[in-house]
């Protein structure tokens, strides 16, 4: 990524993003929306999510306010990466979906989307997206990424949030974890033990899950590998264990729930 890389001290990007307890309609006006939450800004880079509990909304600064184009890169779950749309050089964790805005002209709209957009400009860009109608059911957490580039093909990354690493690129690790469903529990009180040559993860059991996933990597900023199927999976009184060989010296672990 570009910038100054910052994973926020070592915890990532996770931020909890509701609307009120009345129902929220967001208005494709050009301004910032009320019941949305700044997750980042930087200079002259901003980002806002919201969530009224069936739509996305994103906004961030208009292409001809910053003179570059702007992309606002929406993910259930960046596991790889891909080249960076419009020819722009680099690349980018794998996105479903993303809001552009041309700085030449003002143009704004929708990318990969399956259906449920909005999108304007005005003193902001900002659009809204349907979750359901784009992943089929409302996932626990989107993450979210924002890019500005040159205008022409092949320019490259100028400035992102979250800020990066500096490089060209839009890494898996530089996307804000954005939490819509906040009323599901996630694994608790995790121990990870080693007995000979085995590693034990243990956790609280959480309530509604139909099960967990574990990730696994030697890259602590990118713990996306799912190693669930390597493991035994026991259960005793409101613990969870998961149990594996241990193969390398050095390993990180992410444990979730899973709710079907």
């Amino acid at each position: 990524g570009q910038g100054n890389w910052d994973n926020n001290n070592g915890q990532d990007w996770h931020v909890t993003v509701s609307g009120c307890s009345e129902p929220v309609f967001f208005v494709m006006d050009g301004e910032i929306d009320e019941n949305t939450t700044l997750l980042g800004e930087n200079e002259d880079l901003f980002l806002y999510a919201g969530w009224n509990g069936s739509e996305l909304y994103v906004s961030a600064p208009t292409a001809q306010s910053l003179g570059e184009d702007v992309f606002i890169f929406i993910s259930e779950n960046p596991t790889t990466m891909d080249a960076a749309p419009w020819g722009k050089s680099g690349m980018v964790g794998n996105w479903d979906a993303y809001l552009a805005n041309e700085s030449t002209n003002d143009w704004s709209g929708w990318f990969d989307h399956n259906n449920g957009i909005e999108n304007t400009t005005g003193t902001v860009l900002e659009g809204t997206i349907d979750v359901e109608g784009e992943w089929g059911l409302i996932p626990d957490e989107l993450y979210i990424a924002l890019g500005t580039y040159g205008t022409n093909d092949e320019d490259d990354l100028l400035a992102q949030l979250p800020i990066g690493n500096a490089d060209v690129n839009i890494d898996l690790d530089e996307f804000y974890c954005v939490i819509i469903n906040s009323n599901f529990e996630r694994p608790e009180n995790i121990s990870i033990i080693i007995i000979e040559d085995e590693i034990i993860i243990s956790w609280d059991e959480v309530t509604e899950a139909t099960s967990y996933k574990v990730y696994a990597s030697t890259n602590p900023y990118d713990i996306n590998e799912d190693v669930t199927s390597s493991g035994v999976f026991s259960q005793t009184d409101n613990r969870i264990e998961w149990t594996t060989d241990l193969i390398d010296d050095t390993k990180y672990y992410k444990v979730t729930a899973v709710r079907e």
